[in-house]
């Protein structure tokens, strides 16, 4: 079998760095499965966020600090902004610093208006996760994903709800709650299997209708239908065609008249 040729890397190795097409084309990628980018002007300039991930940043810090911070070897992963979420550069150097380890420490990050891929419609030159773990869009846009999970009051992996901030379409949907619904099925896993497969299955149900609603969201900012609906292969392509030829007009689903009714993809 051969292997397939030109399939983007998957960022999953601390300390990734690109250079992308971008305001401020140094990106500085999170952890794996992580959700918030650095952006630098030149190589040793400052790292800054863009603005659009504030909200999203402030709601992850109400999570990081509810409980107490686990323990790790890692002393980035050990500090208020987690390295596997943010930029291990980033996180480092506010370590080097003493900045506080505390809820203080955003106002010792530095924001930029429209640096993101989102607010550029610019896929990242990685990729968030392989074939296994999600489908096209998940894997060009994973983090973004995230990030607007936490800016909805939802956090990735527990699914734990800041339920003042989060969306009433969302709320409308939890039925079985994020915190004991786990602690309940352990209760019943070795006494009662059948009902704790089916508590299962029904709090995987739930979570897939909840992070739907979030992917819908970011499919919505970068210009995708929705969940289920046609085209993110072809809707990827075009971005990457009109970022190679950005002094051409690119067209998608164009019909010229010498086609007698049939349509180019993308032209």
């Amino acid at each position: 079998m051969k292997r397939r040729k030109n399939i983007k890397k998957v960022a999953f190795k601390n300390y990734t760095v690109a250079k992308e097409n971008l305001p401020f084309p140094i990106v500085l990628y999170p952890g794996h499965y992580g959700a918030f980018f650095g952006f630098r002007e030149h190589e040793n300039s400052p790292i800054l966020f863009c603005s659009c991930a504030d909200e999203a940043i402030q709601n992850y810090l109400r999570f990081r600090l509810s409980s107490p911070i686990p323990a790790n070897s890692d002393p980035t992963r050990c500090f208020v902004l987690d390295s596997m979420y943010f930029p291990g550069t980033v996180v480092d150097r506010l370590i080097q610093q003493n900045k506080p380890n505390s809820e203080q420490i955003i106002e010792h990050l530095s924001f930029e208006n429209k640096l993101c891929h989102e607010c550029n419609n610019v896929i990242p030159s990685y990729r968030y996760c392989v074939e296994m773990y999600g489908g096209a869009f998940k894997q060009n846009y994973g983090w973004y994903i995230n990030k607007q999970a936490f800016e909805f009051g939802i956090e990735p992996i527990t699914n734990h709800v800041i339920h003042e901030i989060c969306p009433q379409e969302i709320l409308e949907l939890i039925k079985l709650d994020p915190i004991e619904t786990p602690k309940k099925y352990q209760e019943l896993v070795n006494s009662n299997f059948e009902k704790a497969y089916k508590l299962s299955k029904d709090f995987q149900k739930q979570n897939r209708r909840i992070w739907n609603i979030i992917d819908n969201e970011v499919r919505q900012k970068f210009g995708h239908k929705k969940v289920g609906d046609a085209w993110t292969s072809e809707t990827i392509l075009y971005h990457i065609v009109r970022s190679v030829f950005p002094d051409f007009t690119i067209r998608r689903h164009y019909r010229p008249d010498f086609l007698e009714g049939l349509e180019l993809d993308i032209l």
